[in-house]
């Protein structure tokens, strides 16, 4: 995946510190997440996923770690990332 390509993709993110799920594209009726990269939409995620997904191809699978200052910073996302979190999101892209 290159910038400009639009990506549905699942993904799963969670705590690094407890693996506890804090966001997930399956609590949808498992509608894959449509991001396209290099996009302004691309604001409403946390800032690792831009990087991350790069290159990624059809069917793969990917771990992606987000530091704290990538993901929601030092404000966290109440109630479910506290302040200073850092994460990891696994994604699979299911179409290109």
């Amino acid at each position: 995946a290159v910038m400009g390509d639009i990506l549905r993709v699942h993904y799963v993110g969670k705590l690094a510190a407890d693996e506890k799920v804090v966001d997930t594209s399956f609590k949808t009726g498992s509608v894959p997440q449509k991001v396209i990269l290099g996009s302004k939409s691309m604001a409403n995620f946390p800032a690792c996923w831009e990087p991350g997904l790069q290159g990624i191809c059809k069917g793969e699978r990917r771990i992606v770690g987000c530091p704290a200052a990538m993901a929601f910073g030092r404000e966290g996302n109440p109630p479910f990332v506290p302040p200073h979190a850092d994460l990891y999101y696994s994604f699979s892209l299911e179409d290109l």
